[in-house]
């Protein structure tokens, strides 16, 4: 009897450990590392190129930004980057974190990532659509 609570508890243990290391490596989180973001930039490709909408936008259209951009879900794993070109990206938004000292840029598009010049990796976005969608009908506005 002790022989198979022993087995029981150990595959027990074991499956814990296989849910909690799939989680970690290939879970997802949310893009925004720190309380304090401030939106530098955001651009827009379209067929003549790279076309700046909104230049360090202030007070409540910096706010609904981050509030759009906080919903952006990132796979924990990274990869490297391909060369990212201007027909398979919609938009490009610089981030900068205030309190950690770091900017990133966030890809919308075809392949969507947010990209860490620093450490040159790169994290996709797992529900880039949904960020798009709402992206456009703020800007439209």
């Amino acid at each position: 009897m002790k022989n198979f609570l022993f087995l029981i508890l150990c595959l027990v243990l074991v499956t814990a450990g296989a849910f909690g290391f799939s989680e970690y490596f290939y879970g997802s989180s949310g893009i925004m590392e720190s309380g304090i973001v401030d939106v530098v930039r955001v651009d827009s490709f379209e067929r003549m190129g790279k076309v700046v909408v909104l230049e360090d936008p202030e007070d409540e259209t910096e706010e609904k930004l981050i509030e759009i951009l906080s919903k952006a879900e990132r796979k924990k794993r990274s990869y490297k980057p391909k060369a990212i070109e201007g027909s398979r990206m919609d938009y490009e938004i610089e981030l900068y974190f205030m309190d950690i000292y770091k900017h990133h840029f966030l890809n919308l598009g075809k392949e969507s990532c947010i990209y860490d010049p620093d450490t040159g990796k790169s994290w996709e976005i797992i529900n880039a659509d949904e960020i798009i969608s709402e992206l456009e009908a703020f800007l439209a506005e």
